[in-house]
C-alpha cells in the first residue's frame, strides 16, 4: 500500500506545471565589466591608487622586476594598482598604531 501511495504521488509531481526558466537576462554591464568596477571598488578602499590603466601581467612581472613599480603594488584584470596605505594594512591586520595605546611607545 505505502508502494501504491509512493508511487502515486511520484505521478501527481510529474503532473505539475513546472517553473519555466526564466533566462539569462543581461543588465547594463557585461559580467567581466562588473567584476572589474568591484576590483576597481575594492583597491579604493585599500586606498591603493591606479598606476597603470592597460597592463598584461606580463608586462606587470616586467615592471615589478625592474623596479618600475613601488614594492606591494598589485595586478588585477589588466590594472596595476599602487602599494596600500599603512592606514588601511594596519586596520587589516588589526594592529595598534605605534605610540598609541598598545603599540611600540609603551614599551
Amino acid at each position: 500500500m505505502e508502494e501504491v501511495r509512493r508511487l502515486d504521488e511520484i505521478e501527481q509531481a510529474k503532473r505539475k506545471p513546472r517553473l519555466g526558466y526564466a533566462g539569462y537576462q543581461r543588465g547594463k554591464l557585461a559580467p567581466f565589466e562588473v567584476a572589474i568596477e568591484k576590483a576597481a571598488a575594492d583597491m579604493a578602499a585599500q586606498g591603493r591608487a591606479l598606476l597603470d590603466d592597460n597592463a598584461t601581467l606580463d608586462e606587470f612581472k616586467a615592471k615589478a622586476r625592474s623596479g618600475e613599480i613601488p614594492f606591494g603594488s598589485t595586478w588585477r584584470l589588466g590594472k596595476i594598482y599602487g602599494p596600500a596605505t599603512i592606514e588601511t594594512r594596519q586596520a587589516a591586520l588589526d594592529m595598534p598604531e605605534i605610540g598609541r595605546e598598545g603599540g611600540l611607545g609603551e614599551l
